[in-house]
């Protein structure tokens, strides 16, 4: 296809990323095994950071399922 910006084709020769959560690196994923729980690092209240890192370029796809409790 013609050059468009912000697009980079490059062969993929790995297939992990990291999870962070606020501030503080937990674990190493393979993209393609499916889903990871992250909630033993997530136990307070309060808004928290969740980035996803790669070590190479690439298009992450992330969905995030939140579980909130509000007490009455």
């Amino acid at each position: 296809h013609d050059l468009v910006f912000g697009i980079v084709e490059t062969p993929i020769t790995d297939d992990t990323f990291t999870i962070w959560i606020d501030g503080t690196e937990r674990m190493t994923v393979n993209a393609r095994t499916g889903k990871q729980d992250i909630t033993q690092w997530i136990q307070t209240v309060g808004d928290h950071e969740i980035e996803l890192r790669s070590p190479t370029k690439k298009l992450i796809h992330a969905n995030v399922s939140l579980k909130t409790y509000i007490r009455g």
